[in-house]
């Protein structure tokens, strides 16, 4: 198990946020508005503004353009 991880050099980047990170965007911003996942937590983004999510079914879910709706 890890913290978290910064990968710059892969693709546009590649950012996994340390728990303490996706908890305070969880507090801040709640979780991510997607259909059919009841809790959506924030946990990754890229260099490209891009976030990444995972929902209750275990499907990770990337935006396309920041913001994930």
């Amino acid at each position: 198990m890890f913290g978290e991880a910064s990968l710059p050099g892969v693709d546009s980047g590649c950012f996994i946020h340390s728990p303490a990170t996706a908890a305070e965007h969880f507090r801040e911003y709640g979780s991510a508005p997607i259909d059919g996942e009841p809790i959506a937590p924030v946990f990754a983004s890229d260099g490209g503004g891009h976030l990444f999510t995972i929902g209750a079914s275990r499907q990770v879910w990337k935006s396309t353009d920041g913001l994930l709706i």
